[in-house]
């Protein structure tokens, strides 16, 4: 028995005008920007050794180039060598474009930390526990509960990056 056809589901979405600048110039955001690269980029971190910077680095680079414009990249990249960036300010960098292209604000309250907060008996659920917003402690704690330090410790990271952005 044949099924319903349900029609065309995929939606074609202009392309991005978005920029920012970067030491001086101004750059394009790619037209890959989206929730799904992010996606992609915290899968990718769970096969990622906690110890191998390298790898890290090499992963920040590689979402970052799905992300800036692919003829803009090249002069991205050179400006964040000539500028001494770090792995944080890249991270802020990923973090601050995949929260403009998603609306999906991704930053904590800056007095926040990873560890456990206590909270008094009638607090109330915030409302950053609630709906699609990730938790980081909460993903770190449920990371290292399954015996994956180096994706708890990419989850840290990335918090640190957007608190220190």
């Amino acid at each position: 028995m044949a099924g319903k056809f349900l029609g065309e589901l995929g939606q074609v979405k202009a392309a991005r005008e978005d920029t920012f600048g970067w030491f001086g110039a101004t750059i394009r955001v790619g037209d890959g920007g989206s929730d799904l690269k992010l996606l992609d980029f915290i899968e990718h971190a769970e096969d990622i050794d906690a110890t191998d910077k390298q790898e890290q680095l090499r992963m920040v680079k590689d979402f970052l180039h799905s992300i800036v414009h692919e003829d803009d990249f090249a002069e991205f990249w050179r400006l964040a060598l000539a500028n001494n960036q770090s792995l944080q300010d890249l991270m802020a960098v990923m973090i601050a474009i995949t929260e403009a292209t998603t609306n999906r604000p991704t930053r904590r309250r800056s007095d926040s930390s990873l560890g456990r907060r206590a909270t008094g008996a009638k607090s109330k659920r915030s409302s950053s526990s609630q709906g699609p917003k990730v938790d980081a402690r909460k993903v770190a704690k449920r990371l290292e509960r399954s015996g994956r330090p180096d994706r708890a410790l990419m989850v840290v990271e990335a918090a640190e990056a957007r608190r220190a952005g």
